[in-house]
């Protein structure tokens, strides 16, 4: 689940992320936090897989008796089960839309044009520049509603 979170900070923008936290909060973050969910975090989510891997011991009742193959297989099925949903949600929704590869991950990417940014952002000057093949979108300003203004 940690590797999730990572990814979804790193692809929803650090600065984006923090002004998201600001908004629910109603103060910014200690900027040491943004440097966390970029470079720790992940760090620490990978080393302590990568340890798990190394270290890997069957697992043990007791220290005594040792399960079976199927009975490690149907844990590793339970574990699984609630962790492959949103892979494959995620799979499920790039089949379903339609367009090119580029234009699927635009797509999907976006955040919804009614949901409130507490902040300025330019829409249009991503990585993946997301405008149809041959027209130019104008990159405009988005200003979103400040902490005093938003309603929930």
């Amino acid at each position: 689940m940690s590797l999730y979170e990572v990814l979804f900070c790193n692809g929803q923008g650090a600065d984006r992320f923090t002004d998201n936290i600001e908004d629910m909060i109603g103060y910014k973050p200690w900027p040491l936090i943004k440097y966390c969910w970029l470079y720790f975090t992940p760090g620490l989510c990978l080393a302590t897989f990568l340890f798990s891997l190394i270290r890997y011991q069957p697992l043990k009742y007791n220290n005594v008796y040792e399960y079976p193959p199927w009975g490690i297989a149907v844990g590793w099925v339970l574990a699984l089960a609630s962790m492959i949903c949103i892979p494959s949600y995620i799979i499920f929704s790039f089949l379903r839309t339609k367009g090119s590869f580029k234009e699927r991950i635009c797509q999907l990417t976006a955040p919804s044009e009614d949901l409130p940014q507490p902040k300025k952002h330019l829409i249009g000057s991503s990585q993946w520049e997301c405008s149809e093949v041959g027209s130019q979108r104008p990159i405009k300003e988005v200003l979103g509603k400040t902490g005093k203004e938003t309603n929930f």
